[in-house]
């Protein structure tokens, strides 16, 4: 939570002056009374038409704030609620308990909305393919630019709300951990990590079995070694609006054939068609599924288990499985050449 941004509303508007200087995110503070409940705003705007209708800095902030705070409750609010809030333009909001005391804020300069997603990042893999690169360092934490890989998908997941993570490690998995706790040590009070180990591989979703405190009712399974430009809210927006219960994240492949291509009877070989040069399109899983929380029970427990598996499982029990095509940025870390692209691109992409 934004603690910065909330103050008392007995301060002077000189003392506020001061604190809007020093917030780092929308130069807006959010005013409490004396049961923390929240009684206001305020901004520069506010306290130059307080002086300008003669108000004294020294008098108490709370004469020169604005009382009809836009803000939205936990407990009631929905994605839609904060596209609206998002669109009208407002800087920051802040999320009250039913009992109108903040529990957080949203600031739109940094964040687009609050999915109500936590988030499974599978962070186990050798990175066999990447050798040099990974002989004592995790795939995951591979840099590109100034941050790794994993840095990337979780900052990503951050600007859209999500803010409980579970990572699910195997190999170096000491590594992963310390890093990651000591890259995010600013944002404790705000995240939540835990890591779970795999005794033996697992495939590339079975460890997530081993999972018993989630809470929210959907839930995104992610490789860790990727770097996308994914739009998590429309990916949201589409699981909700199709009723699936999983979703795969799916990229097209073209594939240009430079020749003409016949289509052949195979019982007597004469030719049907004759397509010159054609172009074929192929939707590959990206590794990134989103999950209602009950088909978590679909996942054996304490078993080796691929997210392939899963999906095959779904269908044939006639769960709704569906596909998300993106035609987003999106490029799995998975050998030296992919590695030097991403390091390649990685100035252009809006992350």
């Amino acid at each position: 939570m934004y603690t910065k941004h909330i103050t008392s509303s007995k301060i002077s508007a000189k003392e506020a002056l001061q604190q809007l200087n020093n917030v780092n995110l929308s130069k807006v503070l959010f005013l409490i009374d004396k049961e923390s409940k929240l009684a206001g705003s305020i901004t520069d705007g506010d306290i130059r038409r307080g002086l300008l209708n003669n108000i004294s800095l020294n008098e108490p902030v709370s004469k020169f704030m604005n009382s009809n705070t836009q803000f939205i409750y936990d407990s009631k609010y929905s994605i839609k609620d904060i596209i609206k809030l998002r669109r009208k333009k407002y800087e920051a909001v802040p999320i009250l308990d039913d009992q109108n005391k903040i529990v957080n804020i949203i600031d739109f300069n940094v964040q687009k909305n609050l999915l109500p997603i936590e988030s499974i990042i599978m962070a186990g893999g050798l990175g066999s393919r990447l050798m040099p690169l990974t002989k004592d360092t995790p795939k995951s934490l591979l840099k590109i630019g100034d941050k790794s890989v994993i840095e990337y998908n979780i900052d990503r997941l951050k600007k859209f709300g999500v803010n409980k993570f579970h990572f699910c490690l195997n190999h170096m998995s000491s590594k992963i951990k310390n890093y990651l706790n000591s890259s995010y040590s600013n944002e404790f009070n705000s995240l939540q990590f835990e890591f779970i180990l795999e005794e033996f591989k697992m495939g590339t979703i079975g460890a997530v079995s081993k999972i018993n405190n989630l809470n929210n009712d959907y839930i995104l399974i992610s490789n860790s070694d990727f770097i996308t430009t994914l739009d998590y809210e429309k990916f949201f927006l589409d699981f909700l609006e199709k009723g699936a219960d999983l979703s795969m994240v799916s990229i097209p492949y073209i594939v240009d054939v430079p020749y003409g291509v016949t289509t052949i009877d195979t019982y007597d070989n004469k030719i049907v068609s004759l397509e010159e040069k054609p172009k074929y399109t192929y939707y590959c899983n990206a590794g990134i599924y989103l999950i209602k929380k009950s088909i978590m029970r679909e996942i054996p427990k304490n078993e080796q288990f691929d997210a392939t598996s899963l999906v095959e499982k779904l269908v044939k029990k006639k769960f709704k499985v569906i596909s998300y095509t993106t035609h987003e940025y999106w490029l799995d870390i998975g050998s030296i050449d992919d590695y030097k692209k991403a390091k390649k691109d990685i100035g252009s992409l809006k992350l």
